[in-house]
């Protein structure tokens, strides 16, 4: 298991963003390479996912079995109500900002 942030940690706002890749990018590719390698599966706690259909940027969990092949992901989702947004306001999120697959 390999943690939230595995890949990447920025020091500034914005910087994990600007890093963000599609499951298919290198980053990922390596981490596909290792697995594949070493016979092991991969529990991949929070990475840097830039939706190849938007422009959004998902911290998304990532499942890969011992052949290298992505089992599972999970796109964590941030609830409006959990951080302090006042019910009042809820209204004004739309169900698109918090699309998981």
């Amino acid at each position: 298991f390999l943690p939230e942030n595995f890949s990447f940690m920025g020091a500034a706002p914005g910087q994990a963003q600007a890093v963000a890749e599609p499951l298919s990018g290198q980053v990922m590719c390596k981490y596909l390479q290792l697995a594949r390698e070493a016979a092991i599966w991969l529990s991949l706690g929070g990475f840097q996912e830039k939706c190849e259909f938007d422009a959004r940027i998902y911290n998304t969990h990532v499942i890969v079995d011992s052949e290298g092949t992505i089992r599972a992901t999970y796109r964590k989702v941030r609830r409006p109500w959990l951080g302090g947004v006042r019910p009042a306001a809820l209204s004004e999120c739309s169900s698109a900002a918090s699309i998981a697959r």
